[in-house]
Parts: C-alpha cells; sequence; structure tokens
C-alpha cells in the first residue's frame, strides 16, 4: 500500500541520516589510532570539536576552493630574486619576528561556519594582515593595542563571498586568485565577525553549535551595497583597495614573499587524515580525498628534522593547534606550493581599523 510504501521511505531515511550525520564520530576513532601508530604520519591526532556532527559530505562541502586553476592563466606570478631567497632565516612567522604592532590581527583564527567559504574568509584575514603590515609603523605610533584577543582589523570576508560575481560560488567554493583581484580592482570594506557587529560588513553564516551543525549548507548571503544600520562610514569610504593580484609558486619563493611583505593565501588538497590533526608537522596524505581548501600561510620553520609552514585555518580555534596547523614544506605536499596568491596593500591606508 501507499501508506506501507512511505513507511519504508520514512525508515530508510532516518537511517541514512543518522548513518552518514554519525561519519566524523565513526571515523575518527581509526584515524586517530592509525595515524599516532604510524610515525611516518609525522603528526599527532585526536578529536576535534569543530568537525562534531559532520558527515562525509558535510566535511567535503567546507573545502570550497576550486582547484581547477581557471583564473591562474590570467594572473601574474612573481618571482623573488636569488639573492632574496639566499638570505632567508632557518624560521620566520608574520607579527612574530617582524611586524609585532600586527600579532593580534596575524594570529585571529576565524570560522567559516558550514559554508564553502574557505577562499574568501583566508582571502580576507590575508588582506587585513597585509594592510596592518603596510601601514605598522604609523600603527606602532598610535599605540592601538593590535595584541589583543580579536583583531583590530578585519576586512569582510562576507563581502568577497557575497558580491564578487566573478569569484565562484559563493558558499558552493570560489576561487582565491580572483579574491585578491577584487580587492585590488573593486576594494573591500571592513567586517567583523558572526555576531560581532563589527566593521561595515560583518560575516553572516553562524557558527555550528558545540553539538554540530544539521541540515543543508548554509546558503550564500545576498550581496549588500550599504554598511550595517548604525555604522558611522558610508560603504563607499570604507572600501580599502590593493594594487596589484599575484600568484606565487615554489617554497623558497613563498618564503620569500611572506618575509618582504607577509601572509599569503595557498590552497592545497585535503584527505581525510588531515581533519584529525591537532599537532606536529602533516607530512603523509592518506584517506578519502575530500577537496580543495584555502588557508592563510603565516610563516616557517623545523620541527625534528622535517622543515615546515606554519598555517592558520578557517575551523575556529576547537579545531588543530589552537586553528593553526604545520604543513611538511618543500615537496609540494598537495599542491600546496603551486597555488600561493597575493596582493599588495596600500601603505597610506587609513579607517582600516575594525568599529564596534
Amino acid at each position: 500500500s501507499d501508506l506501507e510504501k512511505m513507511l519504508k521511505l520514512a525508515v530508510l531515511t532516518f537511517l541514512c541520516t543518522y548513518a552518514f550525520a554519525a561519519y566524523y564520530e565513526d571515523t575518527a576513532p581509526m584515524w586517530i589510532q592509525k595515524i599516532n601508530n604510524d610515525p611516518s604520519q609525522g603528526f599527532k591526532a585526536g578529536y576535534n570539536p569543530f568537525l562534531t556532527g559532520k558527515s562525509l559530505e558535510d566535511m567535503k562541502r567546507l573545502m570550497g576552493t576550486m582547484m581547477d586553476r581557471k583564473s591562474h592563466s590570467k594572473a601574474r606570478v612573481v618571482e623573488h630574486d636569488l639573492k632574496a631567497k639566499a638570505s632567508l632565516p632557518t624560521s620566520f612567522q608574520v607579527g612574530k619576528d617582524k611586524w609585532a604592532a600586527c600579532a593580534g590581527t596575524v594570529n585571529y583564527v576565524k570560522d567559516q561556519a558550514d559554508c564553502g567559504s574557505c577562499w574568501a574568509v583566508a582571502a580576507s584575514s590575508t588582506i587585513a594582515d597585509r594592510i596592518c603590515i603596510a601601514n605598522s609603523a604609523s600603527i606602532e605610533k598610535q599605540g592601538d593595542g593590535l595584541n589583543e584577543n580579536k583583531p583590530a582589523i578585519d576586512m569582510s570576508a562576507g563581502q568577497i563571498m557575497d558580491c564578487c560575481s566573478y569569484c565562484g560560488q559563493g558558499c558552493q567554493g570560489g576561487y582565491p586568485i580572483d579574491a585578491m583581484r577584487f580587492y585590488a580592482y573593486t576594494g573591500v570594506v571592513t567586517g567583523g565577525w558572526y555576531g560581532s557587529n563589527c566593521g561595515c560588513y560583518p560575516y553572516e553564516i553562524p557558527p555550528c553549535p558545540p553539538s554540530g551543525c544539521s541540515g543543508p549548507e548554509a546558503n550564500t548571503p545576498s550581496c549588500k551595497s550599504s554598511c550595517r544600520s548604525g555604522y558611522s562610514r558610508s560603504f563607499n569610504s570604507d572600501k580599502h583597495r590593493g594594487t596589484d593580484h599575484y600568484e606565487v609558486r615554489g617554497a623558497a619563493n613563498i618564503q620569500a614573499e611572506i618575509y618582504a611583505k607577509g601572509s599569503v593565501e595557498c590552497a592545497f588538497e585535503v584527505y581525510e587524515n588531515f581533519m584529525s590533526y591537532t599537532s606536529g608537522v602533516y607530512k603523509r596524505k592518506s584517506g578519502n580525498y575530500l577537496g580543495g581548501h584555502a588557508v592563510r600561510v603565516i610563516g616557517w620553520g623545523e620541527e625534528a628534522g622535517t622543515p615546515y609552514w606554519m598555517i592558520a585555518n578557517s575551523w575556529n580555534v576547537t579545531w588543530g593547534l589552537n586553528g593553526f596547523f604545520k604543513f611538511k614544506r618543500g615537496s609540494d605536499l598537495c599542491g600546496m606550493e603551486s597555488q600561493c596568491v597575493a596582493s599588495v596593500a596600500k601603505s597610506a591606508d587609513s579607517n582600516f581599523q575594525l568599529t564596534c
């Protein structure tokens, strides 16, 4: 009967939903044991609360970076000179070893929530770092206390994601190089994180609760052409523009770029073992391919003989090393060193500090 068919369909739907929803919790113990018993993995694994309740599909949709390199053919590739690459220190971190006034901005970890906006989130953080760095001399003189737990400079990931029509498909993914192009040509306004009521254009997608997100992926919010209610500046006067956008490839070249101008945004391929990272240097991929992910690279170093990149993720501070991770440097692991992008911030910029 029709009633029996409906009941069978309802039971099947419930069983499928339960089975898929528990994927991270079901597989994490296996990955944790496998990784921690295998020294060749190079890192320690543990349970990451950010991924609570995530199905395999949920984890895949966090990977919102389009990896087909369609837009890269249009971008200039920057090559640093041999002298700059030869004189690099063995370890370096933006905001720590240089540009100390920007430590609060550099060390701030965002939460992309249940949306494939990593490409826009990493871009907004990289742009914020570079605006701070380009203006760090004047910031230090002003003594504005940028070393707090919240960033004093935060550019709008929401505007990049919602309004850049040629960048991609918002929550369904985008191209980091086009986010940098958007900053250079159109301009990006300030914008704090969800619920902060800070800046012109705060992020509008709420972070997942401790129990995890459920249901379909968040929709991309509509593009706004005015600042939030009560904000003191107009949308156009709050815009900040870079002077260039380009690609950087190769480990030494990326190091020279970071040392000269600050953080860069890099895209890489994510495999399942990465999801359980908690410390150490990630140096071998394993498991299902989940997709392309964009992150902000802020420095480099060496641990137990393994060279690494120091990288800020966008999965809240409840993932990894308080939101950061170390990733093997020098072998283009997962394509990390072949898809890095940046823009140049203006040194005479103003009105970029976050107001709430």
